[in-house]
């Protein structure tokens, strides 16, 4: 069923009568407007556009189930559209969404980080290792210096990820 009431034009007053015209009234009404506004007669530059508007008005108000309809519509008020307030569960349950992305966030930019202090460190300790190899300065207690370092920032690492989730 087509509705009317999504329309903004004025079909009585788009065929330039009154509201209580009788068919044969609307009819002539028609018939003198196509005859003024008919695009292969008129040189306005938006006569199809208002033919288009004449022969929509002419088709609703020429059909009296059709003109009713209209006539309802058009004195009826808009039925008001019913919005959903959101419930405080949901609110809660968005912020929870937020709140998990904002950690998921965080603990992936912490991972990076981690990653690249690794990487870092992993670098500066070959090459401190590769200079004492080359000057013959290796020892037990370097060896040793290395391995505990790699293990504390791993551990650190561990450790900050499992804070994140709480």
């Amino acid at each position: 069923m087509k509705r009317f009431s999504t329309r903004k034009q004025d079909y009585y007053s788009i065929l330039h009568i009154d509201t209580n015209a009788s068919l044969e009234e609307i009819r002539a009404a028609y018939k003198r407007l196509a005859l003024l506004t008919h695009p292969d007669r008129s040189r306005h530059p938006q006569a199809n556009q208002q033919m288009q508007l004449l022969n929509e008005a002419y088709e609703v108000l020429s059909k009296p189930e059709k003109r009713a309809r209209y006539d309802q519509d058009r004195i009826a008020p808009p039925a008001p559209i019913p919005v959903e307030k959101p419930t405080h569960v949901d609110h809660q349950t968005q912020v929870d969404r937020k709140h998990k992305k904002d950690l998921e966030q965080k603990r992936n930019r912490l991972l990076r980080n981690q990653l690249k202090m690794i990487s870092y460190l992993i670098i500066l300790t070959s090459a401190m290792f590769l200079w004492f190899l080359a000057s013959g300065q290796v020892s037990t207690l370097m060896i040793l210096l290395i391995v505990m370092l790699a293990i504390f920032t791993v551990a650190s690492m561990i450790l900050k990820v499992r804070n994140l989730d709480g």
